[in-house]
């Protein structure tokens, strides 16, 4: 604990040690055939060594404002700095030598790595980060005359860069910015990725600043946002979906060892709640990367849940979407439960898109043995896990 004009202010601190060791049972070789340079893979053990060190140290400290506004009382800022520096050797010099190199058909020698995947640079990375959160309290007296206070947050900025002292060009890494606020109905995302460097006539980025080119200190290479909803039956909603233990269907994309892709049971279905709904939004822009280019995006607006009681023990979910740019419908997902007590039926369909499919599961509802006491058709090999017995 160290006091900083005054103000008591811990500093954590945390270094680290990593070593891995692989083995392996050949390799990589090049030579040049013909003015074209063959890859072979050379028999023999090798033993690729890496390390790696690292220091972090951040903290944390906060101003309270005392304004008020309606039920309103107070701000809060929570401000969390956080440092990292973390070094990695060069794997192409002493002691390691994992790099050899070929003449190529020009006379020049290239270098390459005897194992896929080896880092030819040393690394000697400072990271910044920058954490705000902001929260007030709900203040509101009841019928009894009674106060009750309740803490909200209000959003989170963050912000986050790095700088690479080892690097012969472009040493500053890109500034990552997101801002976000969640509340029991809606929530909000807003992230972007920002570049100090500026780009040629073809789009490839140069080692000359931003800031030099142009005058402006960063350029905007990608925004995102996204926004969602929902909604149930008397009322009770959050933002993610449905109140704390209600059951769910997640949508997970195309896994075609699994007939239940797509949607997965996130514990019990609440057969109790008649309907949910959960919306999404999400919206991405990248600029033009090159003069006269066209810049990307895509919206899409996604139900990513909603399920309706048909009686007390059957159920139908899903989830589906629009494409807004392309005008079409995403893959939908559709399922019908059955409440058997301890065990659950469930029927899968994807009635278009991509991947059309269909399937049927019948499994225990207990998280421990849902994956080993269940059947599917047709049969996967995620489940059915005793075999002959389902």
């Amino acid at each position: 604990m160290e006091r900083i004009l005054g103000v008591p202010f811990r500093l954590n601190w945390s270094p680290s040690v990593t070593y891995s060791e692989d083995w392996y049972a050949r390799s990589e070789r090049r030579v040049l055939v013909d003015s074209t340079i063959q890859t072979t893979q050379e028999p023999g053990f090798t033993a690729i060594r890496r390390v790696n060190l690292g220091l972090s140290a951040n903290t944390k400290f906060y101003g309270i404002f005392p304004v008020r506004l309606g039920p309103l009382n107070g701000l809060r800022h929570v401000v969390s700095p956080q440092v990292t520096f973390s070094y990695q050797p060069d794997y192409s010099a002493a002691p390691f030598d994992y790099f050899r190199t070929v003449t190529d058909a020009r006379g020049a020698e290239v270098a390459y790595p005897i194992v896929a995947g080896i880092p030819n640079r040393q690394t000697q990375r400072l990271g910044f980060s920058l954490g705000n959160v902001f929260q007030t309290r709900i203040v509101r007296t009841d019928s009894t005359g009674e106060e009750q206070r309740r803490t909200v947050q209000l959003f989170t900025l963050n912000a986050r860069t790095a700088y690479d002292f080892a690097a012969e060009e472009r040493p500053f890494g890109d500034v990552g910015l997101d801002l976000a606020s969640q509340g029991e109905r809606f929530r909000f995302q807003v992230n972007a990725t920002l570049s100090p460097y500026a780009l040629d006539s073809l789009g490839a980025i140069t080692p000359t600043s931003y800031f030099e080119e142009t005058g402006r200190l960063l350029r905007v290479t990608r925004v995102g946002l996204t926004a969602g909803t929902s909604f149930r039956a008397g009322g009770g909603t959050n933002a993610t979906g449905l109140p704390p233990g209600t059951g769910s269907f997640r949508p997970l994309g195309y896994d075609p060892t699994r007939p239940d892709y797509g949607l997965v049971p996130a514990g019990y279905v609440d057969f109790a709640v008649p309907w949910s709904l959960a919306l999404d939004l999400t919206y991405g822009y990248t600029p033009a990367r090159a003069p006269g280019g066209e810049a990307e995006q895509n919206a899409v607006l996604s139900v990513t849940q909603f399920d309706v009681s048909l009686t007390p023990n059957w159920k139908i979910a899903g989830s589906t979407g629009f494409d807004l740019m392309q005008r079409e419908i995403a893959t939908t997902q559709l399922s019908v439960v059955r409440d058997l007590h301890c065990w659950e039926m469930r029927f899968n369909w994807t009635p278009f898109g991509i991947y059309r499919s269909f399937s049927f599961s019948i499994y225990v509802k207990s998280g421990y043995l849902r994956d080993l006491l269940r059947l599917d058709v047709p049969r996967s090999a995620a489940g059915n896990r005793l075999g002959g017995v389902f």
